[in-house]
């Protein structure tokens, strides 16, 4: 397999625990992680090259209030807002329009300081993969909650890392080779009722082979046929999500 270049990430995060885990979790997956404890540190960018592919920041690192998260932020911007992918981390109750404004000085996603380990990585991939967010036709939304998939004559567990209507990414340890057709059973978030899918993995991602991982070990897996019940349900679902 061809080597692959990897990813550069700028990490600015003042708590050590999460410092550490999210240091590890990243270069586990084949990025290179840079750690800044102050913005002054952030390298600046010469002839025009790219020093980072993605910056995570913990909003607390500019201040305890939105005001003067506001009025230093622009600190880190060396070039025109979208020509760097931001993820800011904030325990802030921000509103939409303070979204908003965040956008507007290039933030790219905003995700509280707690989130899931997983929903953080779904974003870094969305931001820096395209494969990961494949059948684009249709939003994905970052999943988080258990799935079961029917396969050497017995079901197995695993985790629906991202969800459209038409597949899913679905992390586990194992998984089945590309082309596989799968029964699959999965109970959406506050949902009453379970829904049956039946997919075929499109592509797969798995670190007992060694490669060189850039999303959790898993498989891509397109929908082939759903009843319309259940399609009604995972439509709403995902609107609700994205709302």
């Amino acid at each position: 397999m061809t080597a692959i270049k990897k990813k550069r990430i700028a990490l600015f995060e003042p708590v050590e625990t999460a410092q550490i885990f999210l240091q590890q979790l990243l270069e586990r997956l084949s990025y290179r992680v840079d750690l800044f404890s102050c913005l002054e540190q952030f390298p600046k960018r010469s002839s025009g090259r790219k020093m980072v592919d993605l910056v995570i920041l913990n909003l607390s690192m500019l201040g305890d209030t939105f005001h003067k998260v506001l009025q230093r932020l622009p600190e880190l911007r060396i070039d025109p807002p979208s020509s760097m992918a931001i993820i800011a981390l904030t325990d802030l109750n921000l509103s939409s329009q303070a979204h908003r404004q965040l956008e507007k000085l290039g933030i790219s996603v905003v995700l509280p300081h707690k989130s899931h380990w997983m929903e953080l990585l779904f974003e870094v991939n969305r931001l820096l993969f395209s494969k990961i967010c494949e059948l684009r036709n249709y939003n994905r939304i970052f999943g988080g909650f258990p799935v079961q998939f029917h396969e050497r004559e017995r079901w197995q567990d695993g985790i629906v890392y991202n969800i459209s209507q038409q597949g899913a990414f679905i992390q586990c340890d194992r998984p089945p080779p590309e082309k596989k057709t799968l029964q699959i059973r999965l109970t959406l978030p506050n949902g009453e009722r379970r829904l049956e899918v039946q997919a075929i993995v499109n592509w797969t991602t798995d670190t007992s082979k060694g490669q060189n991982q850039l999303s959790p070990p898993g498989m891509g897996v397109h929908f082939l046929t759903i009843s319309a019940e259940d399609h009604a349900s995972l439509v709403q679902f995902i609107s609700s999500k994205m709302g």
